[in-house]
């Protein structure tokens, strides 16, 4: 029981060690997911909707008033929004300090280099949690009952049992390694899928370009409705003013998906290049069967955390063992070096005294004599 509880200790110490590192690396992943260009494109954009709403609202007011020519509403509409929602951004980054808590402990600059140290830090993050899977599930099976079943029945365990420590643990940084490797494979599955996948890419591109197009042309045109809908003046919406912001929104739209896929690329590449002969490949078809890759690589790291469950507990069972017997064995020592010379008897006498003692001192065991018989023939009278 001892035993256990010790163990018990180390699990733990190492599962809380793992959980400070990640709570370090999600800090760290949120300080660079702050700083790439998405997110902030999506700041900018979450500012520039209150003032293109307080816009599409007020133009009909505006146009009655005459501050503003008719024809240039709906660029002043996109164009003010934009520059407000890029102030904001820029003010907001600068106020929560997001570039000088990112130059404190990385040096990328470029987006694909951003993108690239993120993927490090997530694949860092995933191995830690794949490793405290392997504590919790061994620090469960540490019960009384199911550590004597795991120590003493399992076909498995019996394997360890002519094992040394040396051995044992090999076994477990073999493990640790293979479970690393596949954590990082479904990682990369997951994270690039999409720019992995040739027909993929093109899919997105389409979609991504129309749905800019469309999405610009929306905002574009909005408030010419709104005027229509709410003032006397009814303003001509000409085929160009329709297909020039459709081809303008989706060409930007398309043009940064393009970027995006070289960027991911690039890291996808650094990253998966370090894997060697387990690298995974640059470009193929996905799509059909992604899902069963998922679901293998899950069942292979689920069935690997296993084993090297039954690993741990196997080691830091050998090596408490090894602790007693060493303390044991320390513990006899100190009483032969001691108990001459502290021992004390229940009359007073050091156990030192009573070895010096005439009964002691024999050398020899009790001699017999041979009594002489009175003599025959005299009697009493």
């Amino acid at each position: 029981m001892r035993n256990i509880e010790k163990t018990k200790e180390i699990l733990e110490k190492e599962y809380n060690e793992n959980c400070t590192n990640i709570n370090e690396l999600n800090e760290k992943i949120r300080t660079i997911k702050a700083n790439d260009l998405e997110t902030k494109l999506t700041r900018a954009f979450a500012f520039s909707m209150i003032p293109w709403v307080a816009t599409v609202l007020l133009s009909p007011a505006i146009i009655n008033l005459g501050i503003i020519p008719i024809n240039l509403i709906s660029l002043l509409s996109i164009g003010v929004p934009t520059l407000i929602g890029i102030t904001g951004e820029m003010l907001l980054t600068k106020k929560l300090k997001y570039k000088e808590k990112l130059e404190s402990f990385s040096e990328s600059k470029s987006q694909n280099e951003i993108i690239e140290e993120s993927t490090r830090y997530e694949i860092e993050r995933e191995k830690l949690r794949s490793s405290n899977k392997v504590l919790k599930k061994a620090f469960d099976n540490l019960e009384p009952e199911q550590y004597l079943f795991n120590s003493l029945s399992k076909n498995d365990s019996k394997s360890f049992e002519k094992l040394n420590i040396e051995n044992i643990d090999e076994i477990l940084e073999k493990n640790k390694k293979e479970i690393d490797i596949i954590t990082t494979k479904k990682f990369l599955k997951e994270k690039f899928w999409r720019i992995r996948d040739r027909f993929q890419k093109v899919i997105d591109f389409i979609v991504i370009s129309i749905l800019g197009g469309i999405g610009f042309m929306t905002l574009y045109n909005t408030p010419t409705i709104a005027i229509n809908l709410r003032n006397s003046i009814q303003l001509q919406t000409s085929i160009l003013g329709i297909i020039l912001p459709l081809g303008i929104g989706g060409l930007v739209c398309g043009g940064y998906y393009l970027k995006r896929i070289k960027d991911y690329t690039y890291a996808f590449r650094n990253v998966n290049q370090e894997l060697g002969q387990e690298a995974l490949s640059d470009s193929e078809i996905i799509n059909k069967i992604y899902n069963n890759d998922i679901e293998n690589l899950d069942i292979e790291l689920e069935n690997l955390i296993n084993d090297t469950c039954d690993v741990k507990l196997q080691l830091e069972s050998k090596r408490q063992n090894l602790a007693n017997d060493i303390l044991v064995s320390d513990k006899e020592q100190l009483v032969e070096e001691e108990l001459p010379i502290a021992v004390i008897d229940k009359y007073g006498e050091s156990y030192g005294n009573l070895l010096e003692s005439p009964l002691m001192q024999e050398e020899q065991g009790l001699r017999l004599t041979k009594t002489k018989n009175p003599q025959k023939g005299k009697s009493n009278n």
